[in-house]
């Protein structure tokens, strides 16, 4: 039977896993549509709130959706449908009574987000975290992210693997993984077009180079990260996106680069965050979209 809960009930769940002071200042995560009181007996997950995407859930009906990209961003002028693609959705979003929850950065940087994801899905373990956030920040959360890490763990559990799959990572942009044995850029290539969906992948160097320190950065790659990656010796990323002066750049500094896409990089949180709701937060119904989607669409 499903049991009811509200939307500040799942809001405070999330809360506990991507703590909302992790999230950059400029960024708009929680509550984007809705009332915290508001029932929820259905609630769907996905990376971003399009029309697509809602004429795919209208038959689910859900209560609640769970954006990882922010629905609003920019101050609003008006709620004219009138006015743009953004205004005739949250107009929609209102009509239908669903409300929308945010967890954008905050999730890129938690242990146990974007990044952990994203290793996961490659099989690949993290041995640290790129670019910490401020111990100042972090410690109000220590207890809570002590509390939630057994749980996260199980979620993360690789086959035949005795440690922990979250045992290295703290909070922070970015994780770094150390490949055991010998390993080029083409082997990378093939696990990402294999495990991520993403035919075509963008490269600033040849693919019989040779990579044994690894960083992963899904969505935007952070270029304020450079003296990180320099400062851990890593010889490739894998990100979601990269500006083409970011690129030389990197290859300047004997970095390698596979962009792989925007949602292709970000995606594989959907489902990890779907478990852990189904544990931290039992009650609704939780559903995802699924990848590839209509709503989500990576140019090759």
């Amino acid at each position: 039977m499903v049991r009811q809960r509200t939307v500040g009930e799942i809001g405070s769940a999330l809360l506990r896993l991507a703590p909302a002071d992790y999230a950059e200042a400029w960024d708009k995560v929680n509550l984007n549509v809705g009332r915290p009181w508001s029932p929820v007996k259905k609630s769907f997950l996905c990376l971003d709130i399009t029309a697509a995407l809602l004429e795919q859930i209208d038959d689910f009906e859900p209560e609640l959706v769970i954006t990882h990209h922010p629905l609003i961003f920019n101050p609003l002028e008006n709620l004219d449908a009138g006015s743009g693609a953004g205004i005739s959705l949250l107009l929609q979003l209102i009509e239908s009574g669903i409300a929308v929850w945010a967890v954008h950065t905050n999730l890129d940087y938690c242990v146990g987000g974007v990044a952990d994801a994203l290793a996961h899905t490659l099989e690949l373990r993290p041995s640290g975290t790129l670019r910490p956030l401020s111990s100042k920040l972090t410690l109000a959360y220590d207890h809570v992210l002590a509390a939630e890490l057994p749980a996260l763990n199980g979620i993360y559990a690789l086959e035949n693997e005795e440690k922990d799959f979250l045992a290295d990572v703290i909070p922070g942009y970015g994780r770094l993984v150390t490949l055991p044995g010998r390993h080029s850029l083409d082997d990378l290539l093939g696990l990402c077009q294999e495990r991520l969906n993403c035919p075509a992948v963008l490269s600033n160097m040849r693919k019989d180079r040779p990579v044994s320190r690894l960083a992963l950065c899904p969505g935007s790659f952070d270029a304020s990260a450079l003296p990180d990656l320099i400062g851990a010796k890593v010889d490739a990323v894998i990100t979601g996106e990269c500006k083409h002066h970011e690129l030389l750049g990197l290859a300047a500094e004997g970095i390698a680069v596979l962009v792989v896409g925007h949602a292709a990089s970000e995606w594989p949180v959907i489902p990890y965050l779907q478990r852990w709701l189904q544990q931290s937060c039992p009650g609704p119904e939780y559903a995802a979209e699924e990848f590839p989607s209509s709503c989500i669409i990576d140019v090759f």
